[in-house]
């Protein structure tokens, strides 16, 4: 094989990588939207609804609205030195993961990338993420820029099952990491 059919081959991959990346990011929303109108369609032909189910649809529209408009981050992988004369190119995705509900003295920003405590020293405050995980390897990414003096921070996971709360480090399914700003 020459020089020039490995090019269009590796060529081909990345563009078969990245077209399939986004379909499957499509099925996705078009997946959730179908959930959204189903469970709308339900409420409303009952009429078997309250306040909080239409808080919940809110959020969950507003979520997909920001998937929406939001770009997939990908990059180029260009470490795979299998073929010597020139690298392979892998399409990887960057699933970010943003801030769903919160409970207490925190807000969120920058289309829910940032989470911020609001509240004194002493409330407890909690941002949950948007993904849902039940196996596999996860990697967060995140950074504290800025933690006052006898503050602490918990970082982890906690089963869906459980209720949302202030004091997520409290939940009986709890697990993770706390640290001091001292």
């Amino acid at each position: 094989m020459n020089l020039i059919s490995k090019i269009k081959l590796v060529a081909n991959d990345a563009r078969k990588q990245v077209s399939d990346a986004l379909i499957e990011n499509n099925h996705e929303i078009m997946k959730d939207f179908v959930l959204i109108t189903n469970e709308l369609k339900i409420g409303r032909q009952t009429k078997d609804y309250v306040e909080t189910n239409l808080n919940k649809w809110r959020i969950e529209l507003d979520k997909t609205e920001q998937e929406v408009n939001s770009t997939r981050n990908m990059w180029m992988d260009s470490h795979d030195s299998s073929l010597p004369p020139i690298n392979m190119i892998k399409i990887k995705l960057n699933n970010i993961d943003q801030f769903g509900e919160t409970k207490g003295s925190m807000q969120v920003k920058d289309n829910n990338r940032i989470a911020l405590h609001s509240g004194g020293g002493d409330s407890h405050s909690s941002g949950y993420g948007t993904a849902l995980y039940s196996k596999g390897v996860h990697r967060v990414s995140f950074k504290i820029e800025k933690m006052y003096d006898n503050y602490w921070i918990f970082f982890g996971i906690t089963s869906s099952n459980m209720p949302i709360k202030a004091a997520a480090c409290l939940s009986r399914s709890a697990y993770g990491w706390a640290a001091t700003s001292n």
